[in-house]
C-alpha cells in the first residue's frame, strides 16, 4: 500500500478541510457523503465516524472499494485517495 503524504494527513484532520467519502452501494449506485473530519490511524489507514447511517455497514460489505476527496478552502483541486474498506466498528 501507498503511504499518505504528511501534507494530506494534516489536511484530513484540519477543521477547515472539505472532505467527501464515496463508495458504490448495494444497488450499484455511487454514494458520496460529506464528512467533517477524518482520523489518521497510521500512514496507510484513515477512519471516520458515522453515527447516523448504520446502513453503511452492509453497503461496505458488498463492495469494499471507497474513495476520499479532500480540499482546503484555498485549494481548487485538492486530493483524491482510493482504497479498500477494512472494518466497521460500533464502539
Amino acid at each position: 500500500m501507498a503511504n499518505i503524504p504528511l501534507e494530506l494527513m494534516n489536511l484530513l484532520t484540519s477543521p477547515e478541510a472539505r472532505i467527501n467519502v464515496g463508495f458504490v452501494n448495494n444497488g450499484g449506485e455511487p454514494v458520496i457523503l460529506p464528512k467533517g473530519k477524518l482520523m489518521i490511524i497510521d500512514e496507510e489507514t484513515v477512519a471516520f465516524a458515522d453515527r447516523v447511517n448504520i446502513k453503511l455497514l452492509t453497503e461496505f460489505k458488498t463492495n469494499a472499494k471507497a474513495a476520499i476527496h479532500a480540499s482546503s478552502k484555498e485549494d481548487r483541486f485538492g486530493y483524491f485517495i482510493k482504497g479498500t474498506f477494512r472494518e466497521y466498528k460500533t464502539s
